[in-house]
């Protein structure tokens, strides 16, 4: 679960740190008080693109901290993987974003990637934003759910296999029937870029040698200067003793009368051993002295060779890796080019096999899918149910199409929301309650296969108000009982069934302006529920249905 959430100026947010408990939390406040920018700040420490705009006017660094503990399996199996350490069930993550736009990671303080940060927090937080919703008019988000909750990642991994194996063919295929004009202008671009490629001689990690190398370089003159002092410190010259001498004379003083006690002995020892070391030291300084001697003419070669390399990645691809696979593509294409008809032939035969394979793979898939959408549609719909929809029909439409990356069928959700009515595209039909409600009830569904111990709901009851409300609040608390859940919202129903109640507020010295977080207590959620009901009259009478409401909700 997420324990805290330390928040460093973030766009309105100077200062803000969240602990938060387990269970149903939510968050309230006044629209523009600063509630989706604490979802931007955790979805930036958790490996989402962050831009210089996030940090505050004014400062030249933000930073968010994002601490868990008690992670599930799933994350610390990521973590691993990734060779981070995870014994006590324990992960803290670090962004750092300066007003320049760059930025940097961390995971228990040590660096890593974005990318890397990325991939292991979709093991701890699950967040599913206000606009969630509106993308379910979105079929191909339609596909993307059911196979979330098939967990098919095998079939589709094998499908996806063959289907890439299958484009790669068809598009081999393509290039050996170019017409004969066009063949050769191919053919002279592709010569053109091996030629290029094979006369660099690129080797992996060249870059990065190169460019340590130019630093030591530039900085000669220092690193020389640096080497010199310090062998002179340890070695001394005519005028004083160095280290290695001194240390090995005050070894030798102390061994006179080693005899007499064993702490002198043992440090006497200790005092012999240094000065051993200290000469290897110095003997290893002397040689880093000699082959610190540079010139002018290897400083040029070093800057037009990293010149060279640079300029390549440009055109073909961002490290030596991509390059190195942009050339053999380019040999293999060019050879299946040049090959002519025999290639065709072969091709033909190839292309034959592999469509014949992803038939079959996308037929597994398929059967996954179908197995998925006729459990999710009973247990989406008894949510609906629940949630104030009855008589709702939810339905998963498959239709076949030809092999495309996907599979051969293209999947969408078909809803009758009243008795009688014939099911049809939630586009057509839906109104904007009822999206949401539909979106939660897929959620809840689907999460429950989701190994993430954080789900986040950013304001996803828009349209949701009255009986409906109420239910949504209950699911909510409901799914809380076995996930942490973390619920941005605007309606009362929702935030007095909370176990903890959290309120967002933005003031101004008339300078600045800044943004809260402010765990409540009862007497507070009573008063921030009054401000829901009423706006901006407080009333007694809004007081005693606040009060009334938190009270049935426990």
């Amino acid at each position: 679960m997420l324990d805290t959430l330390r928040i460093e100026n973030i766009a309105v947010i100077e200062f803000a740190e969240i602990e938060f408990d387990k269970g149903f939390c939510v968050l309230t406040g006044e629209t523009g008080a600063g509630k989706s920018i604490l979802i931007d700040a955790l979805g930036a420490v958790l490996g989402n693109r962050t831009t210089k705009n996030l940090v505050r006017t004014g400062c030249e660094n933000a930073s968010v901290t994002a601490v868990f503990s008690d992670i599930s399996k799933a994350a610390r199996d990521a973590l691993s993987e990734a060779g981070f350490d995870c014994d006590d069930g324990n992960v803290m993550l670090f962004r750092k974003i300066t007003s320049d736009g760059k930025s940097s990671s961390r995971i228990n303080g040590i660096p890593a990637t974005a990318a890397v940060v990325k991939q292991i927090s979709k093991h701890l937080v699950s967040i599913h934003g206000q606009h969630d919703s509106a993308l379910l008019t979105d079929p191909a988000v339609h596909g993307e759910l059911v196979d979330k909750y098939a967990a098919n990642d095998r079939q589709r991994e094998a499908y996806g296999k063959i289907y890439r194996r299958l484009c790669d063919l068809i598009k081999e295929s393509r290039a050996l029937n170019l017409d004969e004009a066009e063949k050769q202008r191919r053919i002279d671009m592709l010569e053109f870029q091996i030629k290029e490629l094979e006369g660099a001689d690129i080797n992996e990690g060249e870059m990065a040698e190169l460019e340590g190398r130019l630093k030591i370089i530039q900085n000669s003159e220092k690193i020389a200067r640096c080497i010199s002092e310090a062998f002179e410190m340890l070695s001394g010259d005519e005028s004083f003793s160095g280290a290695v001498s001194l240390v090995s004379r005050a070894g030798e003083e102390l061994s006179e009368c080693a005899d007499f006690s064993d702490d002198i002995e043992k440090n006497a020892r200790r005092l012999c051993e240094m000065g051993f070391e200290l000469e290897n030291i110095c003997g290893d300084i002397r040689v880093l002295s000699e082959e610190m001697d540079f010139d002018s003419a290897e400083l040029e070669r070093v800057e037009e060779r990293l010149d060279l390399l640079k300029r390549l990645s440009k055109k073909y691809g961002n490290s030596e890796r991509e390059m190195l696979d942009f050339l053999c593509s380019a040999q293999k294409e060019l050879a299946g080019i040049t090959r002519g008809e025999q290639r065709e032939k072969e091709l033909e035969n190839l292309i034959n096999e592999a469509k014949a394979e992803a038939v079959e793979k996308a037929a597994d898939l398929t059967k996954s899918r179908k197995a998925a959408s006729e459990k999710l549609e009973k247990a989406v719909g008894a949510e609906l149910e629940f949630l104030n929809m009855p008589g709702v029909k939810f339905l998963v439409q498959s239709s076949e199409t030809p092999l495309t990356k996907n599979g051969r069928e293209k999947l969408e959700f078909l809803i009758s929301a009243n008795a009688g009515e014939q099911p049809k595209p939630l586009s057509k039909i839906a109104s904007g309650g009822e999206l949401s409600r539909t979106m939660l009830a897929l959620l809840s569904v689907i999460n429950s296969k989701n190994d993430a111990d954080t789900i986040i709901f950013d304001e996803i009851d828009a349209g949701i108000s009255g009986r409906a409300a109420d239910k949504v609040g209950i699911r909510l608390a409901k799914t809380a009982e076995n996930s942490q859940v973390i619920c941005i919202t605007h309606l009362a129903q929702i935030a007095s069934k909370g176990n903890s109640h959290y309120l967002i507020e933005k003031s101004s010295d008339g300078q600045k302006t800044k943004t809260s977080v402010e765990k409540l207590d009862k007497e507070g959620r009573i008063e921030e529920l009054a401000r829901i009901i009423g706006g901006t009259v407080m009333t007694e009478s809004t007081r005693a249905a606040a009060s009334e409401m938190l009270e049935s909700a426990d």
